[in-house]
C-alpha cells in the first residue's frame, strides 16, 4: 500500500512567517495545515514500511505510518526499515536528522539514494557522522536498474532534470499488480516523460505552482502540465495526480476553482492521508 504522507513543497503549509491568504488560512485553522511532501510504502504481508523523502516533518509521518496498522508499530530497532532519497534539497533529505540516535536507537538503517546523493551525505555534517558511525547505510542505486525492496516491492529510479546540490531521482514503485511513479520536483517536462508517465497506473507528479510561478523559474506549471499530459489522462489507465505544492498555490486557497478545473480536466490533487493499493 501507498500512503501519502505529505502535499507541500519542502518549506509546509503554512509556511514559516508567511502572511499570504492561504498561510494565514492554515494558522486559523491547522486541519488544513499539510506537511512536506513524501509517501509512504507499507508492506502488509512482511510488516515492512519504508518512506519516500525524509523530510523536516518525518517524525509525524513515521507516526502516520504506524498508525496504519499495528504490524508497523517496532518498539525495538529502526521505526521503519528504510527511507528513499530523491535528491539533496532541504525538504527531501533533511529529516534523515530525526533518525539519530539522540531521538530514536537507530543503527544500519539503510538509506536508498544515487551516489550524487550519497557523495552530497558523506561529505556534509550531520549526515557524514550518521554514515560513519552506522547509523545508516547509504544503499547507493544506478537510474533504469530494477532494486528489491522485499518480496513484494521494488524500485525504478528515474533521471529527472532538477540538479541543484546533487542530481534527482524519480522513483517508479512496482507492487504485485499495479506501479506508482513519484515525480515531486522537475524542472520542465521532456518528451521521454509522456511514454514513463502513460507507462504507471498512477503517476504523482510535480504540481508545485497552477497557473503562476511565484519566485521561480523552475517546475512547470500544472495548468502546462495538464495540456501536455491531456491525451495520458483521457485515456484511463493512468490516474495522474499532483503533488507537491507551494504555499501560495491556489491548490491551497479558499476559491475552489483551481481544484475543480483540475478535476473537470481528468486530472486529481494529491491529499495527505490517502491511500492506494498496488
Amino acid at each position: 500500500m501507498v500512503k501519502v504522507l505529505g502535499t507541500a513543497q519542502d518549506g509546509g503549509f503554512p509556511q514559516m512567517a508567511c502572511s499570504c491568504q492561504n498561510c494565514q488560512r492554515a494558522r486559523k485553522n491547522p486541519a488544513i495545515s499539510r506537511k512536506v511532501v513524501s509517501l509512504g510504502l507499507l508492506n502488509f504481508t512482511e510488516g515492512k514500511s519504508y518512506m519516500i523523502e525524509a523530510t523536516p516533518d518525518a517524525a509525524r509521518q513515521v507516526d502516520m505510518i504506524r498508525a496504519v496498522d499495528s504490524i508497523f508499530m517496532k518498539n525495538e530497532g529502526n521505526p521503519i526499515n528504510a527511507p528513499l532519497l530523491t535528491h539533496a534539497d532541504i525538504g527531501h533529505y533533511t529529516g534523515l536528522v530525526q533518525f539519530r540516535p539522540e531521538v530514536t536507537p537507530v543503527r544500519r538503517m539503510p538509506v536508498h539514494c544515487t551516489e550524487s546523493v550519497a557523495s552530497f551525505l558523506t561529505a556534509n555534517e550531520p549526515w557524514k557522522l550518521m554514515v560513519l558511525r552506522h547509523i545508516i547505510e547509504l544503499q547507493r542505486f544506478s537510474f533504469g536498474k530494477s532494486v528489491c525492496l522485499d518480496n513484494n516491492v521494488r524500485f525504478e529510479a528515474v533521471k529527472v532534470p532538477h540538479d541543484k546540490y546533487s542530481d534527482m531521482s524519480g522513483y517508479k514503485i512496482l507492487g504485485p499488480r499495479k506501479s506508482l511513479l513519484f515525480i515531486p520536483d522537475i524542472d520542465a517536462w521532456e518528451e521521454r516523460f509522456l511514454e514513463i508517465v502513460g507507462a504507471v497506473d498512477y503517476a504523482f507528479v510535480d504540481g508545485t505552482f497552477y497557473a503562476e510561478r511565484k519566485g521561480s523559474k523552475i517546475h512547470p506549471l500544472i495548468k502546462d502540465s495538464m495540456a501536455l499530459f491531456k491525451g495520458i489522462a483521457e485515456g484511463g489507465k493512468t490516474e495522474i495526480y499532483f503533488i507537491h505544492f507551494n504555499h501560495n498555490n491556489e491548490v491551497y486557497g479558499e476559491d475552489p476553482s483551481a481544484r475543480r478545473a483540475i478535476e473537470a480536466a481528468g486530472f486529481h490533487v494529491a491529499e495527505e492521508g490517502m491511500e492506494i493499493w498496488l
